[in-house]
């Protein structure tokens, strides 16, 4: 894991350098290990490096007019010696690689590479995606399994080509600036170049104050900012000459995500078929996922999710300690003793359950978030929606206090196999669709037994699903301009700025190169839009900001590319069945784990006592931000209703608590990237 930043400029840049290592610099957490930065000239000579060590070191540059620049901070995950430098050349400089993430196939990868006629000096991964990509192209990035972000130059060749991992598990950033283009794993590399001072993005601030959403589009909070689309490559073309590279943009998977996915024949056609391949490819995942030379524990939130993680690596451990020597059995659970919310029984059971697993219980509390507020929000870069991000930061910060520097998580679970009670209207709208009557009307029945919604709110919510999208989304705003009259008026009307494809003027390739892959029907859409915009998104960057804030990998077992492409071929009814949500995921994991996590049925996840917090700890600081004078005049808001809002909450209704967080957050937010 690493961080990585880079610069194209449109004409050679004296300053180059200089910026190139404080965009690096600025990352430092996320590899602490080491650092570089290669400087090239036009045409890509001269080249120069320089070594990277803290970020209060002077570093020296010759005079150097730059046309492409690429940094790195290293995280030494695998391979712990100087072999895994970065930014690492090849082919005696004919390729330049800056690399952040973990391919998990990379032993695969270099005995074929190998028999192919390639040479390595190291064990690591970095050096295995160099090879890969000077021996296919391109086509290497379909044969990648794990998670990156990567930044690739070849001088010769005048392109420099960025790539993303399937599943946007590792960000990578670029924006444009007046005479070239910058990218980085994070937003705050690219405000370190001087003179780039964007404004804020309306449309996306609208939908993160109405919504709670900032990473369902590849836009960012910041105007003429983007994230590169998961799954996508974009090559930029150096050789053309006066103005701007050209660029592309693409899918590298188009062609793969037609196939691969196991019928219904290869699952055996029944539910004991589709646990049983469920429950082999987690464990595959898992057992790929713990290879490091370094310490790896993992997550244990008392779901059925991490839990599962927990136990099968334990598994492994016992059936072969060889396999996974650096294992630690070294759990972490955040707790929330005297509230609801609280997980720490289950994590216990799975504790006992599995002797020699050492368990620690981390306590986070509203006086600790006051303190830490502008450091969270300043890893985080965009605003987050609740307290609960804090939850994970704490989990984070104990591991590093143990010495443990990769985590194992669940995240995805919940987004493949239908964890969260919102996909029932889903599959209710789908079966109506497709004209199943008399399974709508069984998992109808299901549901409401189950207690998911009452009988109006799911019919409500099953014939929204049916709605045509775009009239779902004029409802939604009609609604929306009722209830938020907190809001400024203008801000509703804004509308987005470019995608990156407009923003950058790339040419799209491979045709229909950005769909998403994923099932058919109103389900699939709902599944899609989840695992790819409204959910998953956000968690990605929750946790990889909050576990590189404390110089922790964190791996995500279930995002394995054989998980999501089983989870996509199966039929909705296996996903939620007779009204219990992950079925197909319980039926897998269920025999690994103690009752009490195995027939639970409610969801709280990192949840954390927002209304609480707000009228304990946090009451100072959400007070001062929405009645400062610096809310008012930004413009976004209605003073009264704001105070409105504020006076129903200090009369105690929790109604308005989650919009007074992303208001007083969004001002925290302002006053730290905004007001420089």
């Amino acid at each position: 894991m690493c961080g990585i930043a880079g610069l194209i400029f449109d004409e050679l840049q004296p300053d180059g350098p200089a910026w190139l290592t404080a965009m690096t610099q600025s990352m430092f957490h996320r590899g602490p290990d080491g650092g570089g930065a290669v400087a090239f000239g036009l045409g890509g000579r001269p080249v120069l490096e320089r070594r990277l060590g803290r970020p209060e070191e002077l570093v020296q540059w010759d005079y150097l007019p730059m046309q492409v620049g690429l940094g790195a901070r290293r995280l030494a995950i695998l391979d712990l010696t100087e072999a895994g430098h970065q930014p690492m050349s090849g082919g005696g400089g004919q390729a330049w690689l800056a690399f952040n993430g973990a391919i998990y196939n990379h032993g695969a990868l270099r005995d074929e590479l190998r028999a192919a006629g390639m040479t390595f000096i190291g064990r690591g991964d970095t050096e295995v995606v160099l090879a890969a990509y000077r021996h296919w192209g391109p086509a290497a990035f379909s044969r990648l399994e794990g998670m990156w972000a990567l930044a690739i130059y070849e001088p010769a060749a005048g392109r420099v080509v960025l790539c993303r991992d399937r599943m946007g598990i590792k960000p990578l950033h670029v924006a444009r600036l007046g005479k070239g283009l910058a990218f980085a794993s994070e937003i705050k590399a690219l405000l370190a170049v001087p003179g780039f001072m964007p404004d804020t993005e309306a449309s996306l601030l609208r939908d993160f104050l109405t919504r709670g959403l900032v990473d369902h589009t590849e836009r960012t909070m910041f105007e003429g900012m983007w994230s590169v689309p998961p799954g996508c490559w974009l090559a930029f073309d150096l050789r053309g000459g006066q103005g701007r590279a050209a660029g592309t943009i693409g899918r590298y998977d188009a062609e793969r995500d037609a196939g691969g996915a196991p019928s219904n024949e290869a699952r055996g056609g029944s539910a004991t078929g589709s646990a049983d391949m469920l429950r082999g490819l987690l464990e595959a995942a898992v057992a790929a996922h713990l290879v490091s030379d370094v310490p790896v524990g993992s997550c244990l939130s008392g779901g059925i999710d991490s839990s599962a993680i927990v136990a099968l690596a334990y598994r492994l451990r016992q059936a072969d300690p060889a396999a996974a020597p650096h294992w630690s059995q070294h759990t972490f659970t955040a707790v929330l003793p005297d509230t609801g919310l609280d997980e720490r029984r289950y994590a216990e059971a799975v504790l006992a359950r599995f002797p020699g697993l050492t368990g620690t219980m981390v306590a986070p509390r509203a006086e600790q978030l006051a303190e830490q507020m502008m450091s969270l929000v300043w890893h985080q870069e965009q605003p987050f929606g609740s307290p609960s991000v804090f939850l994970q930061w704490e989990v984070m910060r104990a591991a590093r206090a143990a010495g443990v520097k990769v985590l194992l998580d669940g995240q995805g679970a919940d987004e493949l196999f239908c964890g969260y009670e919102g996909y029932v209207p889903a599959l209710l709208a789908d079966l109506l669709a497709r004209g199943k009557v008399a399974a709508f009307f069984r998992e109808w029945t299901a549901a409401r037994r189950a207690g998911w919604f009452g009988r109006a709110a799911l019919a409500s919510h099953t014939a929204a699903q049916l709605a045509p999208q775009g009239l779902r989304d004029r409802w939604r705003d009609g609604v929306l301009r009722g209830q938020c009259r907190w809001l400024a008026g203008e801000l509703f009307d804004a509308g987005p700025s470019p995608g990156i494809a407009e923003g950058l003027g790339l040419r799209l390739t491979g045709g229909a190169a950005l769909e998403k892959p994923g099932g058919s029907g109103l389900f699939g859409e709902f599944w899609r839009r989840q695992l790819f915009q409204e959910s998953l998104p956000s968690l990605l960057r929750f946790e990889d900001r909050n576990s590189m804030a404390y110089s922790i990998e964190a791996r995500v077992p279930f995002l394995d590319r054989q998980m999501v492409t089983f989870a996509a071929a199966l039929e909705p009814g296996e996903k939620i069945r007779h009204g219990v949500l992950k079925s197909v995921l319980r039926d897998a994991a269920g025999p690994l784990l103690p009752s009490v996590v195995r027939e639970r049925r409610d969801k709280i996840g990192f949840a954390a006592p927002t209304a609480a917090w707000m009228r304990g700890a946090l009451g100072d600081w959400w007070r001062e931000a929405v009645r400062s004078k610096k809310l008012r005049e930004r413009g976004c808001f209605s003073e009264k209703g704001v105070a409105a809002l504020a006076d129903r909450f200090d009369a105690g209704d929790d109604g308005p608590a989650l919009v007074l967080w992303r208001i007083a957050l969004v001002e925290t937010w302002a006053r730290r990237f905004m007001d420089r």
